[in-house]
């Protein structure tokens, strides 16, 4: 059973805006490329099957949250390489906690919502010149609606080249 991730898909515009960053980025530093996203949910364990029928329950229920990305940051970790931070908006926090609800999950203190912009093992260094070059084409803060919900098998264990989508959802449409 492969490890599945509920992201939440930025509309048009800034999909293709942030696209255009991580792929830059990627072929500059020679790492992954991945579809823009913020993981509103990871780590699911449970058959495709059931998984994607919480997933259409979910987009049901989320309308489209807004996503107000808000600074960049970065961790030592190879998959919070380089991102921007998005607040939590009280409809994100709700599209959270009811993803945790319909997926039989505690809400935990430590969700960090996030677009990662690189992944990678890059030097910090070399992180806090992106983050200070970065800063002005991003013009932060900045706000977006999130257009789908994608359950993609998506996991650490995996290499990013791998992962795939699920199912897809549109967002702020009755899809039941």
């Amino acid at each position: 059973m492969a490890e599945l991730s509920l992201w939440l898909i930025p509309d048009e515009e800034c999909r293709q805006f942030l696209a255009r960053i991580i792929v830059r980025l990627s072929q500059q530093y020679n790492t992954p490329r991945f579809e823009p996203h913020l993981t509103l949910l990871g780590r699911i364990a449970m058959e495709h099957r059931d998984a994607t029928d919480r997933t259409a329950q979910l987009a049901s229920r989320l309308g489209t949250p807004q996503v107000v990305l808000k600074r960049l940051g970065y961790q030592g970790e190879f998959f919070r390489a380089l991102f921007v931070e998005a607040e939590r908006t009280p409809s994100l926090m709700e599209a959270y906690r009811t993803a945790c609800a319909i997926f039989g999950r505690e809400p935990e203190d430590t969700f960090l919502p996030h677009v990662s912009l690189l992944y990678g093992d890059l030097p910090t260094a070399t992180k806090d010149a992106l983050i200070t070059r970065l800063a002005a084409e991003l013009a932060l803060p900045f706000s977006f609606m999130a257009s789908r919900l994608d359950l993609m098998v998506a996991s650490s264990r995996l290499p990013v080249s791998s992962w795939h989508c699920v199912a897809s959802y549109t967002l702020g449409e009755n899809t039941t």
